[in-house]
């Protein structure tokens, strides 16, 4: 994991602060019902077909993120809205999405 020491001026007091870099991956539904999985950082995405036997898109993501990729997710956020988007957030930054 790669950390980060930022600077910042806050009325003329500096201050360090330590973040963390993390790899998202978007999920989200497509226009034909099927959930779309997006690497913001090696710009790869993935198609899956909907599937009724799991709940939801988060589930679905999961499942083939754990399972498929093997990719350990660390945290998630979701911003909902027209559409909803799940942002997978993980340390992992060598497995890629896409297999083959």
């Amino acid at each position: 994991m790669k950390n980060y020491e930022i600077r910042i001026n806050n009325n003329n007091k500096y201050q360090n602060i330590k973040i963390n870099h993390v790899r998202q991956i978007q999920a989200y539904y497509g226009n034909t019902n099927n959930v779309i999985l997006k690497d913001t950082r090696h710009n790869k995405r993935v198609i899956l077909p909907y599937d009724y036997a799991q709940n939801g898109l988060k589930e679905i993501a999961l499942n083939y993120l754990n399972n498929k990729c093997k990719i350990k997710i660390d945290s998630f956020t979701c911003v909902e809205g027209n559409k909803t988007i799940i942002y997978f957030n993980t340390l992992d930054f060598a497995t890629q999405i896409k297999k083959g």
